[in-house]
């Protein structure tokens, strides 16, 4: 049940990224909604289980923007990586789940920053590093309220029960 519920909230991320995550930035500086519900999820429940999350909101994002293995491959690193993290390391509620978002997030656009410096694309590397280090700070603020909700979501007994129970006599 838990996964019907995860896939739900990450569609809301893929609708919102979809729909309003465009215009919803301010100089270039926006959220990235569905990276930000991936770590969270990974982090709960663990990189196999992020790996896969990440590898079908990435292809849904792939077939959307028309790029070939992108964002599949990315937030698939994210999943992944954000589940080992928290398999790996001690996390408390706050401060490291914060630090592996902010990590991850940067180490998911690095690709493309490094697809554009070898480009020879006349951008402002400042400029570009600014707005980089904007989203990782807008991120990172929604993270944590969206993190805590989810961990709250998640030890609610309801959606742990089992669908089909054995009636014992």
């Amino acid at each position: 049940m838990k996964a019907v519920l995860d896939v739900l909230v990450l569609s809301l991320a893929l609708a919102y990224e979809f729909g309003f995550g465009a215009r919803f930035s301010f100089h270039g500086v926006g959220l990235d909604l569905v990276c930000v519900l991936l770590c969270s999820l990974s982090i709960w429940q663990g990189p196999a289980y992020g790996a896969v999350m990440g590898l079908l909101a990435g292809l849904i994002m792939d077939g959307v923007y028309g790029h070939v293995g992108f964002y599949a491959a990315a937030y698939l690193a994210v999943g992944f990586l954000a589940g080992l993290a928290a398999e790996k390391m001690r996390f408390d509620r706050v401060v490291m789940p914060l630090l592996c978002f902010t990590s991850l997030y940067l180490i998911k656009e690095l690709p493309a920053l490094v697809y554009l410096f070898f480009a020879d694309v006349p951008i402002s590397w400042p400029l570009a590093l600014l707005k980089l280090l904007g989203c990782a700070a807008v991120g990172a603020a929604v993270f944590l309220p969206l993190h805590l909700a989810l961990s709250h979501l998640h030890s609610w007994e309801v959606i742990q029960a089992p669908l089909f129970r054995r009636k014992r006599w």
